[in-house]
């Protein structure tokens, strides 16, 4: 399996940098980091939204399934969370993709 992270914006060194790669480490799937920026972000809170959605899911592998993490979404249990990522082992999905806005 293959997994990303698709983030807009730039994480800066320090804990939660080294905690990433901790966690990379223990994974046994391919793991990649994909950060990016908008040149110009729209002034308008909705349009500069639109613009990193649009810039997030024109990177996403084709055939991927995506997990946006999001501060309110919904809270999944880690058991609940592994069932989630088994089930796309399951149905064959080859490649997860994190996506933060």
């Amino acid at each position: 399996m293959n997994i990303s992270l698709h983030a807009i914006g730039r994480m800066s060194a320090g804990p939660e940098a080294d905690l990433l790669e901790t966690y990379r480490k223990r994974l046994p799937w391919s793991f990649t980091v994909h950060e990016y920026e908008i040149k110009r972000p729209h002034s308008n809170t909705q349009t500069r939204m639109e613009q990193e959605a649009e810039r997030l899911l024109s990177a996403i592998p084709n055939g991927a399934a995506i997990i946006a993490l999001d501060e309110r979404g919904k809270t999944l249990p880690s058991r609940k969370f592994s069932d989630t990522l088994h089930a796309f082992q399951a149905d064959n999905i080859r490649s997860i993709a994190f996506i933060i806005g």
